[in-house]
Parts: structure tokens; C-alpha cells; sequence
């Protein structure tokens, strides 16, 4: 195991990171998109600048660092890529009305799987 501290927000870090992972060993088997946060609250409560740090790292972190690792996980022609996200990227909840979605796809020689946490006790659909 490697752990490497790394900002998704930085898309250079990213790609430092997982070369690190690659000199150490040889190749990369799993990436786990985990990074993130929520912002609570109506749309005209939320200012740009929040909506904006949210995206960047919700969305835009998660696809730089995907971006870094895919080209290896080709190579390999084999890999595993997990997408930690939240219910919330498919239903509203009372006070937050912005939501955002990144969904997964099935890849010739690679596996993407998108976990969805959630808080409810409801099974999503």
C-alpha cells in the first residue's frame, strides 16, 4: 500500500501521484474516487464561488484524476475504477436543489462502479 496525500483540485498533483504509485509498483490495479463534499441549502442560498469549489472538486478533481490513472489502467488493459458519490447526485433533498452527476460506464477492458451512500432508509432506484 502507498498512501499519498494529494489535492484533486490540483490536476498536476494527481497525475505526480499516481506516477508515484506507478514507480513503486509497476502498475495500478484500482482507483477509488472518494473525494468530495456537500453543499446544503437552496440555490439562491449558495454563492457562485461555493457552487464553483464544489464542482471543481466533486466533479471536475474526480474526472483529473481519473484522466492520470486511465491511461495506465489501458496499457494494463485491466483496472478497476470505484466512484464513491452520494445519493444526492440523483434526488434533491428538501433544502439542496443543485445536484450533480457522474455516471459510470462499462469500459471494454476496464470496470467502473458507482457506489451511492445514502442516508435514507429507502432502497434507490
Amino acid at each position: 500500500m502507498l498512501a499519498v496525500r494529494l489535492d484533486v483540485n490540483d490536476e498536476k498533483a494527481a497525475f505526480a501521484a499516481v506516477g508515484q504509485g506507478i514507480k513503486r509498483f509497476g502498475r495500478i490495479d484500482v482507483l477509488a474516487n472518494n473525494a468530495g463534499y456537500g453543499l446544503l441549502g437552496a440555490v439562491a442560498e449558495a454563492s457562485q464561488e461555493e457552487i464553483e469549489n464544489l464542482f471543481r472538486t466533486n466533479v471536475f478533481g474526480l474526472l483529473a484524476v481519473t484522466r492520470a490513472t486511465l491511461p495506465h489502467m489501458r496499457r494494463q488493459r485491466s483496472g478497476h475504477i470505484i466512484n464513491i458519490s452520494s445519493i444526492g447526485g440523483f434526488e434533491a433533498f428538501d433544502r439542496s436543489r443543485a445536484s450533480y452527476c457522474v455516471k459510470s460506464e462499462n469500459g471494454r477492458d476496464l470496470r467502473f462502479l458507482r457506489i451511492l451512500p445514502s442516508s435514507n432508509r429507502r432502497n434507490p432506484t
